[in-house]
C-alpha cells in the first residue's frame, strides 16, 4: 500500500487550468540532500592568478565546453579547462570595441561570442571568445533595462527585467528580441505585475530563466508556476506542489502601492511563500528555489 501511495504521489497529475502539477512526495518533510546522490563526481578547477586577471568580487560565471567566463567588478575574464588564463573580453573605455558599462553577459554557443548588455549606453557589444570586437547592436528606450538574458536555438534573445521603480516605469518582466539591421527589436511575452521597489533598483529573481530538456523555463515573480517559451510565445506549463502560500492578485492588487520590501515584511508576518525565486540546471536535473530555503530537485518527470 506505501509503495503505491508514494508511486501515484510522484505522478504529474492535472490541475483545472490545464497546468501539469509536479507533486513532491516529501514537501512537508524535506530532505537534506547529500550532492553524491545526485552527482557523480566534483572537479575543482583553480584559477590562474596574474596580474592581469586578479579577480576580486565575483558577479557571474558561465561556462561554454572548456571555456570559462568570469565576471567581476573589474571586467570579462576567460580561462581555460585547466584554470589558465586565456584572455580578457574587451576593455573598459571610450574607444572602439570597448564598453563603458556591462550590466550582464550572455553567451552565444553556436557562433562562440560573448555579448555584453549595456543599459547605460543602450548597446549589445558581441566579442569573439578570444576577446576579439565584432559587432555592436542597440537598444530601444524602453528596452534598455535588462536585467539578464538567454539566447534561444533560433536565435531569439530572451530578456527579463527586474521590478519597476520610480525611475523605471517598465511594463515588462519579459520581452523576446529579434536582429533588425544593427537594432534590437522586442516584443512583449510576459507582462510585468502591479509591483514597485519605489526609489530601490531590485531585480529580485537572479536565475530566472534556464534550459532544461531541450525547453526554456522561466520564473515569474511571486509565482509556484514554470512558464515555458516557444515559439514566440510564453505560457505556464506547470505547478510546483509546494505547502506554502503565495500571494493571489487580490493580495498584490490591495498592496501593489507598497515598497516591495514592505510587502515582503507583511507576506512574512502571515506566513505567506514567494514562490520560485531562482531556476538552474544540469543536464539531468531541473533545481528551483522556493521561498529562497528549499529546493526542488525536478527529474522531469518526478519531484
Amino acid at each position: 500500500m506505501t509503495v503505491i501511495i508514494l508511486m501515484s504521489s510522484c505522478r504529474q497529475q492535472s490541475l483545472p487550468n490545464s497546468l501539469e502539477a509536479i507533486n513532491i512526495i516529501n514537501k512537508d518533510r524535506p530532505i537534506e540532500l547529500d550532492i553524491y546522490d545526485i552527482v557523480d563526481s566534483i572537479s575543482y578547477i583553480p584559477l590562474e592568478t596574474l596580474e592581469k586577471c586578479l579577480l576580486g568580487e565575483l558577479q557571474r560565471t558561465k561556462r561554454d565546453g572548456d571555456f570559462y567566463f568570469v565576471e567581476d567588478t573589474k571586467g570579462l575574464f576567460v580561462f581555460g579547462k585547466d584554470g589558465r588564463f586565456l584572455n580578457e573580453i574587451a576593455h573598459k573605455g571610450n574607444a572602439p570595441g570597448e564598453y563603458l558599462y556591462m550590466d550582464n553577459f550572455y553567451l552565444d554557443r553556436k557562433n562562440k561570442q560573448v555579448c555584453i548588455i549595456n543599459n547605460v549606453q543602450k548597446r549589445i557589444l558581441r566579442y569573439a571568445y578570444d576577446g576579439t570586437y565584432i559587432s555592436m547592436s542597440y537598444l530601444g528606450d524602453k528596452d534598455a533595462n535588462i536585467e539578464s538574458a538567454m539566447l534561444c536555438d533560433g536565435g531569439e534573445l530572451l530578456a527579463f527585467y527586474p521590478l519597476p521603480n520610480d525611475l523605471f516605469h517598465v511594463d515588462s518582466e519579459y520581452r523576446v528580441f529579434r536582429e533588425k539591421g544593427d537594432t534590437l527589436v522586442s516584443e512583449r511575452i510576459m507582462d510585468a505585475k502591479a509591483l514597485t521597489t519605489k526609489d530601490a533598483f531590485y531585480p529580485f529573481l537572479y536565475f530566472p530563466m534556464v534550459t532544461f530538456n531541450n525547453k526554456y523555463f522561466l520564473a515569474s515573480v511571486f509565482s509556484n508556476e514554470l512558464y515555458q517559451y516557444e515559439n514566440g510565445k510564453t505560457f505556464p506549463v506547470y505547478h510546483v506542489d509546494t505547502s506554502a502560500t503565495i500571494p493571489d492578485e487580490a493580495f498584490l492588487d490591495e498592496h501593489k502601492d507598497l515598497d516591495f520590501f514592505e510587502l515582503l515584511k507583511i507576506m512574512n508576518q502571515r506566513n505567506i511563500g514567494t514562490g520560485i525565486t531562482a531556476l538552474e540546471a544540469s543536464s539531468d536535473y531541473l533545481f528551483a528555489l522556493i521561498d529562497n530555503r528549499k529546493t526542488l530537485v525536478w527529474d522531469g518527470e518526478k519531484g
